[in-house]
């Protein structure tokens, strides 16, 4: 799929695309952005048109996982999009918590979409301790009680962009602890224990 997009740069030079659809439907989602920077943005230009790979990012899984969505198999066309941009493959985790941009009147979220009820259970948990611990307040916007797919937290709280990335790998880390502790446990007791 051929086509041409207005960048968005402070350059406002325009891009021909020479991708995929799923890699101009990911090119833009970017470039509609606000909360990346043109810098930032030129390097994902890049990264679609040279092959050039850039670091994983929470907010980017969220925009592949987003435009990967449309695809025939979305798992596929995430795991191809993922391996070619970025420089460390998409996780075989059942637990890829994500950073949703703000859009609209909702502010950032952290998001994730698992079929697996004990992640689903670990990461609720995690990310509600985590962010009462840190005095960030967040509210379970999409999928409270629901014990799979997806789920969002909005933060109510001002945080930065950096922070919410550094935390996003905190909370993550923490969930997969969880994620296995409840494993562990006898079926009977892991499907009976709400909170972890």
């Amino acid at each position: 799929m051929s086509g041409e997009i207005q960048t968005g740069t402070s350059k406002d030079a325009k891009l021909e695309l020479k991708s995929t659809p799923p890699e101009a439907a990911f090119l833009e989602e970017v470039l509609e952005q606000d909360c990346l920077n043109d810098d930032e943005k030129e390097k994902i230009i890049d990264a679609v048109e040279n092959g050039v790979k850039i670091p994983r990012d929470p907010t980017l899984d969220y925009l592949v996982y987003c435009v990967t969505l449309r695809e025939q198999d979305p798992n596929q066309a995430r795991s191809t999009l993922t391996e070619k941009l970025f420089d460390e493959p998409m996780s075989d985790s059942p637990m890829q918590l994500m950073l949703q941009p703000p859009h609209y009147d909702k502010n950032w979220m952290f998001v994730f979409d698992s079929d697996d009820e004990l992640a689903t259970r670990a990461l609720d948990r995690t990310i509600t301790d985590f962010c009462r611990e840190k005095n960030i307040h967040v509210f379970h916007q999409i999928g409270p009680g629901e014990p799979t797919g997806f789920h969002g937290f909005e933060l109510w709280s001002e945080v930065s962009k950096q922070q919410l990335t550094d935390f996003t790998t905190v909370i993550g880390f923490l969930a997969e602890k969880k994620y296995e502790y409840l494993k562990s446990l006898p079926e009977t007791t892991a499907s009976r224990t709400r909170s972890g």
